[in-house]
């Protein structure tokens, strides 16, 4: 972990990896708002998607040898596919460990997958594959993932999801519309991310946050 001090306080340095993405970039900011030495952990030929604001006030590294040396948390806001979110990840997790890091959050940002059955969620089951054998890899490292609900940003909430079609003028309803579902933006999640990466104390296994807790109803 980190020995530098600023005001007689130490330090944290974090690792952030996945920091080109939307999330990823909000992520960053958050964590510089708190003051902490932020380590980036992109591709090779990946800079120049950073944006130039977290470019500027990071250290920025293109190996992962030496990436995970005096980190007291990483966090992972990676996408992609089971060799992304399982295989990419447990090896983030093995270095993690081998350094002595204390936290490791995945890239999860979800609703509760973990109460899912198989099959049922594709995506959802590759968070809990990885979930799984991250307990038997992480050691003494505190795996800890953040389930924010849904993202309630006009692009997903209004976009890929489906839940509603604002050029028809017509909306998907689940169930009656009156239970309730957790939502939360990009810019909060960064945010509850940031707090949770910080944390001196222990936290759940599952960390739980929400900006709103709405009905269908409450939603349109």
């Amino acid at each position: 972990m980190s020995t530098e001090t600023e005001y007689g306080k130490p330090v944290k340095t974090i690792l952030l990896v996945g920091a080109t993405g939307n999330l990823g970039g909000l992520i960053a900011r958050a964590l510089l708002t708190k003051g902490v030495r932020l380590r980036l952990l992109v591709r090779p030929g990946s800079r120049a998607k950073l944006g130039a604001d977290v470019a500027a006030a990071s250290e920025i590294i293109e190996n992962e040898a030496g990436a995970f040396d005096g980190v007291y948390t990483v966090v992972s806001a990676v996408q992609g596919g089971p060799e992304t979110i399982v295989d990419a990840q447990l090896k983030f997790l093995q270095a993690a460990r081998a350094a002595g890091v204390r936290r490791f959050i995945p890239s999860d940002f979800s609703f509760n997958f973990f109460g899912l059955a198989e099959g049922e969620n594709p995506n959802s089951d590759w968070r809990r594959e990885f979930a799984r054998r991250a307990e038997k890899e992480r050691g003494a490292v505190e795996v800890v993932h953040v389930l924010n609900g849904c993202f309630l940003d006009r692009g997903v909430f209004f976009g890929f999801l489906g839940a509603f079609d604002l050029e028809k003028g017509e909306a998907c309803l689940w169930g009656d519309g009156n239970n309730k579902m957790e939502f939360t933006t990009y810019a909060d999640t960064a945010a509850y991310t940031a707090e949770a990466a910080l944390a001196d104390g222990p936290l759940p296994r599952e960390f739980f946050v929400a900006g709103e807790s709405l009905t269908f109803h409450g939603a349109i």
